[in-house]
């Protein structure tokens, strides 16, 4: 997801639950529904000028507004609640057991990594339930993007699957290899079903920020 596809009475909706001022929201909103702008590409800038109607929407505060890190930082909040509310998380132990952390995503601009983890359970994941709680995760960020106006980019999109295995006392990653436990997820505007890369627990990759 971008800021040119932020749904703009949803980000108003998201800032005023969150507490903005009324008259603040309001010029907001009139400012982000009633300019007029040109489009830009390869081709050059165009002449005609375009101005947003109920009939032609236009979504999206502009790359290079000043609101857009904010609208998109407004969504993001209400999408981060919904997910770690809905999905599984990433929880991290110490040894004796008093020091715990847990997550469900971070997220770097329109980036966002999520995980799963199995330190909570009673019982260990078995490579079926692992990848069975990536697919789900990423199956709810996926739809929550659809409806909020964005999308996933899924030749950005990887996964990692790695589980332990112990010899002698000495643990040592391994990834699940098995084609049955492949992640995929169903694109909602199109309805296809699209595999997402699997890295190797050994194999970095770079992603915004890094």
């Amino acid at each position: 997801m971008c800021y040119d596809h932020i749904v703009i009475p949803l980000a108003i909706l998201a800032a005023r639950w969150l507490g903005m001022n009324d008259a603040l929201a309001l010029l907001f909103a009139i400012v982000l529904q009633t300019m007029s702008f040109r489009n830009s590409n390869g081709y050059g800038v165009s002449e005609h000028l375009e101005t947003p109607s109920w009939k032609w929407p236009v979504y999206g505060v502009g790359q290079g507004s000043g609101a857009a890190p904010c609208a998109w930082l407004i969504v993001s909040v209400i999408l981060f609640s919904v997910l770690k509310q809905t999905s599984h998380k990433m929880e991290f132990i110490d040894p004796t057991g008093c020091t715990r952390h847990a997550r469900t995503l971070d997220g770097f601009v329109d980036d966002a990594t999520s995980g799963e983890s199995d330190a909570h359970q009673a019982i260990p994941f078995g490579p079926a339930q692992l990848t069975q709680t990536i697919q789900q995760t990423a199956k709810t960020w996926e739809r929550l993007l659809h409806v909020s106006g964005g999308a996933l980019q899924f030749q950005k999109c990887s996964y990692y699957a790695i589980m332990w295995h112990w010899k002698h006392g000495i643990p040592c990653m391994i990834d699940v290899q098995e084609k049955k436990y492949k992640v995929s997820i169903m694109e909602s505007k199109t309805g296809k079903n699209i595999p997402i890369q699997q890295r190797q627990h050994c194999q970095s990759h770079k992603t915004l920020g890094v």
